[in-house]
């Protein structure tokens, strides 16, 4: 993939709505690098089950940086959507 081929990629997933974003191969390889960076563990609970890349910021959305995402368990994740 050029450059240009890369930018339009990105500029398409900037783009898209954030659910059709979280169902693709993008997402999908962020989200599991996220959990594989601290040890598929929660960052907020250390549980081992449910876990989903959670974003501190959607400024980056299509385009992530490793501050931006953390791994927490589904019950954890459901607590920070209800703050």
């Amino acid at each position: 993939m050029d450059q240009q081929e890369k930018n339009n990629e990105l500029q398409r997933l900037k783009t898209m709505p954030y659910s059709e974003y979280l169902l693709t191969d993008h997402w999908k390889k962020k989200s599991y690098n996220c959990k594989q960076k601290v040890g598929f563990k929660c960052q907020k609970c250390n549980s081992k089950e449910n876990l989903v890349a959670h974003h501190l910021t959607y400024e980056h959305c299509g385009e992530e940086w490793g501050k931006d995402l953390i791994c927490i368990c589904d019950e954890c994740h459901k607590k920070e959507h209800n703050k």
